[in-house]
């Protein structure tokens, strides 16, 4: 008996020796906890933790702080946020009336003062899915205002012309956005993804068969090219099964464009990546997925060149802090913060 009790008593002084004398060993995050991710800019998402009440978010990515800009009063399944670069104080987003219709409204940080679009439909129509280019100047977004369904229209900000309906006229003509310089517009029409490029003002569909693959396709967005035109395209697909993963459509205007998938499943869970969104300089991906929870979207980033090299083998990064559900991401990098709390309606 004594035999044995010493036995165990050396195997657990020789464990912490061992333990002690690994030095230097590189530090290797749990399949299911990737890396946080921190650099310059900033994100507005939206929180829908209490699904009654959700709340827009500012998350600072270079030392995680989240700022609280707006309170919903009650249930919006379609908030879209949306940020104009040239108007730093201010937010967009999508919220019903009184009548229960989306309209899209503008919040000044400042003075919490909350404005309906100025394009805004004045019918029982919806707007929804506000999307600018990198001046603010030119923006795109869906409403029905013409239409049993979605359409899509596009409007310079000092224009004085009516409304323009993007090229092609298509019913069902959603998540539409606009890329950085202005020049190409995405959107999605029955599971195809639709672009145009406006020097020409000939839409090109593109459906998942075309390139290969097997499902729908979702919530498009263009990749940033700092001085340049965008040739790259980041895509939801759906599978048969449900499955959320993001793909990345290289020169989508060519006749045979190139696919790269940018997302995988992590440790063996369903794909559920949604909402893909770029940093202004189009070297991070950000999306939304279930990795550690799945019934948690979480906010997660990936840079593009490493998905290119590496593959399944690229590493991801957690952006959020794990403890909200984020949807609809969108790229805030200068936004000037309320000097006062958060609003609620």
């Amino acid at each position: 008996m004594k035999l044995k009790r010493l036995y165990k008593l050396f195997l657990g002084l020789l464990l912490i020796l061992l333990n002690g004398c690994v030095v230097n060993r590189p530090e290797v995050s749990k399949p299911n906890h990737p890396p946080r991710l921190r650099m310059e800019g900033g994100l507005i998402y939206v929180d829908v933790t209490n699904s009654q009440k959700p709340q827009i978010i500012h998350l600072n990515l270079a030392n995680g702080k989240q700022t609280v800009l707006y309170n919903y009063s009650q249930r919006i399944d379609h908030p879209d946020p949306a940020y104009n670069p040239n108007e730093k104080n201010n937010i967009y987003f999508a919220d019903k009336d009184v009548g229960g219709n989306y309209r899209i409204y503008a919040f000044d940080l400042n003075n919490q003062e909350k404005k309906e679009f100025k394009w805004s439909c004045t019918t029982k129509n919806n707007d929804r899915h506000l999307a600018f280019d990198k001046t603010g100047r030119k923006m795109v977004f869906q409403s029905n205002r013409s239409s049993s369904s979605y359409q899509v229209y596009v409007i310079g900000w000092d224009s004085s012309q009516d409304l323009q309906l993007v090229a092609g006229g298509d019913s069902k003509g959603q998540a539409p956005v606009i890329s950085p310089d202005g020049t190409r517009v995405a959107y999605i029409c029955n599971g195809t993804l639709v672009v145009i490029d406006c020097t020409t003002a000939v839409p090109k569909k593109i459906n998942p068969s075309d390139v290969n693959l097997t499902g729908t396709f979702d919530n498009p967005s263009w990749k940033p090219e700092p001085g340049g035109v965008s040739n790259v395209l980041a895509v939801e697909l759906i599978n048969d099964e449900n499955e959320h993963t993001i793909y990345a459509l290289m020169n989508p205007f060519d006749p045979n464009p190139q696919v790269q998938q940018l997302t995988f499943k992590w440790d063996g869970k369903k794909a559920n990546h949604r909402h893909p969104v770029w940093s202004g300089d189009g070297s991070v991906l950000f999306f939304t997925g279930t990795m550690l929870k799945s019934d948690r979207p979480d906010l997660f980033g990936v840079y593009f060149e490493a998905v290119l090299e590496k593959g399944i083998q690229a590493q991801w990064y957690q952006v959020s802090d794990g403890i909200a559900k984020i949807k609809h991401p969108c790229w805030a990098p200068d936004l000037q913060l309320p000097q006062s709390g958060p609003v609620s309606e």
